[in-house]
């Protein structure tokens, strides 16, 4: 399983999605998959589409001939996107990238910087 993160037409990230229990609060093989993804500096702002796409896995014993294999189908997407009236992907979710902004400090702790740099 694969998320896409999305700006506008513009795919910024692909990053595997698991279900091993080992990036999340969560139990391996529960079915909540999970992944990750660390949002830089030099990634656009702005609303992003996030697409989850799933395929499912070919069962075929590699030991068999060709043939044989190729009676077994896998690989197939089971998650496609949808698509709107113009043909452009749905996401799945959406998600705000803001700019980070600098911590503002109040109250006591403002006043303690003051005092220290008045002396």
């Amino acid at each position: 399983m694969v998320a896409a993160l999305m700006h506008g037409d513009d795919v910024v990230a692909t990053f595997p999605l698991s279900d091993d229990g080992a990036a999340a609060a969560t139990g391996a093989g529960d079915g909540s998959y999970v992944g990750d993804y660390l949002i830089s500096e030099e990634d656009p702002v702005g609303e992003w589409g996030v697409m989850v796409f799933a395929q499912d896995v070919n069962h075929a014993d590699p030991a068999d001939p060709p043939l044989k294999q190729a009676e077994h189908l896998g690989g197939i997407l089971v998650s496609a996107p949808e698509m709107d009236a113009g043909f452009r992907l749905i996401p799945d979710a959406r998600i705000n990238v803001v700019e980070e902004q600098a911590p503002t400090v109040y109250g006591e702790l403002a006043a303690a910087m003051a005092e220290s740099s008045a002396m």
